[in-house]
This record gives C-alpha cells, sequence and structure tokens, in this order.
C-alpha cells in the first residue's frame, strides 16, 4: 500500500540526490507504542541466497524454509509494496516447521527483477503460481501483505490462477484504490519506512532503475484495484480465507476490514492488537499464532 503523492514526493527526492546515501530522518522514541515503531528489517533464517528463475519476463527470487518433503499444503510468503521477502524473516521460524515454506520477492522488489511490462495485481498473481508451476506445487497456502493481499486476491479470482489457492491469509489487504487512507503518508512510521525501502532497494540491486520501479508503482497505485463485491464472489475459499488487520492500521480505512469479509462470503475476521500495517514486524509472534490457527482450519 504506498501513496501515489508520497511517491512522487520520494521519487522527487531520488533524483536531487542520486549520489547521497539516504537516511532516515525519522528518529524513533523508546517511549512510543507497538504500534508505532517500525522494527528494524528482519533477516531471513540462515540469510540463504537464494535462486531465481524467470516468470513472465522478469527473474524472479525465491527462498525455501521448513521441510520441502512436507505432505501438509506448502506455505507461499508475499510481501507489501516497496519491501521485500526480509521482513518475513521473524515469522518464517513461528510457523510450522513441518511445513515447506517458500518466500518471493515481488517482481521489481528486493532481488527479483522486472521488465516494461504494466505493474498489475492480476501479473502479480501470475508470478506467483507461476513460482508455484516451476516448483511442480499444485496448491499452496498463501499468506499476502498489503500490495500482495491485492494479489492473492487477484490470484484467488484469477480463472488460470485461482486453482493454485488452497487457502490464504490477508493482512491489511483491500479491494478499492478508495479504501486507502487520506492522511497515513503523513504518519512518521511511514516516512521511515519509505527512506528504508529505497536503501535496501539500493542495497539488493545497486544497479537496478529505482527512478523506474517507484513509476511502475505510482501508475499502480493511483489506478487499482477496482474489485467489486460481484468480483469477490468469485472467492470460494469460505472460512479457509482469513482477513487479518492491525488494530491501529494507518494505511488502509478500517471500514475495508468490514467491507472485505461481507464480500469474501464465509471469511473469517483477525484483529491483531497493538499492531499498525507493519504488524507482520511489530508483534511477528501475534501474527504468526493467527496464521498458524488458519493454516489448520479445515
Amino acid at each position: 500500500m504506498i501513496s501515489s503523492i508520497f511517491l512522487l514526493t520520494l521519487l522527487a527526492l531520488f533524483l536531487n540526490c542520486v549520489n547521497a546515501a539516504v537516511k532516515p530522518l525519522i528518529k524513533e522514541s523508546f517511549l512510543e507504542p507497538q504500534w508505532l515503531s517500525l522494527p528494524p528489517t528482519p533477516t531471513l533464517p540462515g540469510n540463504p541466497t537464494g535462486k531465481s528463475v524467470l516468470i513472465n519476463g522478469a527473474d524472479i527470487w525465491y527462498a525455501e524454509f521448513g521441510n520441502v518433503h512436507s505432505k501438509e499444503v506448502p506455505v507461499l510468503l508475499l510481501h507489501g509494496g516497496l519491501g521485500n521477502s526480509d521482513y518475513y524473516g521473524s515469522l518464517i521460524p513461528l510457523i510450522s516447521r513441518e511445513r515447506r515454506i517458500i518466500a518471493m520477492d515481488t517482481r521489481g522488489h528486493g532481488r527479483s527483477t522486472m521488465d516494461e511490462r504494466k505493474l498489475t495485481f492480476e501479473l502479480y498473481a501470475s508470478d506467483a503460481t507461476g513460482l508455484l508451476k516451476h516448483l511442480d506445487i499444485q496448491k499452496a497456502a498463501f499468506v499476502g501483505w498489503s500490495h500482495a493481499g491485492v494479489g492473492t486476491i487477484a490470484a484467488m479470482m484469477g480463472p488460470k490462477t485461482s486453482s493454485f489457492v488452497e487457502r490464504a491469509f490477508l493482512y491489511g489487504a483491500y479491494s478499492n484504490v478508495k479504501a486507502n487512507s487520506e492522511t497515513y503518508t503523513d504518519e512518521a512510521i511511514f516516512k521511515k519506512f519509505y527512506y528504508r525501502a529505497i536503501s535496501e532497494y539500493k542495497r539488493y540491486q545497486p544497479d537496478g532503475d529505482l527512478e523506474g520501479f517507484i513509476t511502475a508503482l505510482i501508475t499502480l497505485d493511483s489506478s487499482l484495484p477496482l474489485y467489486t463485491a460481484s468480483d469477490l464472489a468469485k472467492i470460494k475459499l469460505g472460512n479457509k480465507v482469513t482477513i487479518c488487520f492491525g488494530e491501529h492500521d494507518e494505511a488502509i480505512k478500517h471500514s475495508e476490514f468490514e467491507n472485505l469479509s461481507k464480500m469474501i462470503v464465509g471469511s473469517k475476521k483477525v484483529i491483531i492488537k497493538n499492531a499498525s500495517h507493519f504488524g507482520i514486524i511489530q508483534n511477528p509472534e501475534a501474527v504468526a499464532k493467527e496464521l498458524n490457527i488458519a493454516l489448520s482450519e479445515k
């Protein structure tokens, strides 16, 4: 979830200091509530080298954890906009070790490249299912945070992708661009995240086209998604869809939490206390508890 206005500001900042190191401008307070804090970005367990595979014209990076030979449904972890798989680093050890876990960098993000095609959530869904095809995985539990939550919704609706989604855990997802909060980019936590995200992008893709990447995200976020109730009615997974929000989510209007649960018939609702849109790193223990419950849902 990224504001187009803020990304334009961020793009201007990048163009004005392209050769300068980007430093966080927001200082943390030791007294701030958990939901206002932005903990350090975790590292993936074992700091894996990972692998890349060409999918839809992009080199998609991924790493695997847990029991590769498990008979349980594999878990596919999909991160939010401007982020990368590292943000799941604290969550992965808390998921059942008897499961096969795959963490994937979205195209253009982290260690994954992007081509010239326009970003869409349907393309994100196609990339994710393309990776599953490559790994010879027929079905997986999709865990989608923010942007990837929308991509997971797209996967559940798509005629060529829905069969790959055995269940879904959506954190901070949304169905319509109008569900964006108008004021969240004023929050210090988001400003800190954006500066951090630029630094992480430059670390993983020192020769990458940051300007082109941000421009592509601006185009995506200014127009999509535009899903309707009739679109979401195509999702038939019932209680195998969990809609999870942070109690203090500052990026998505809280009304979307209720709207999504009504439009995805039979879905479950979960609130993570004392967490915001960044609950994945603010309180991974609480998120993992709910995720493990969702994974065991019959």
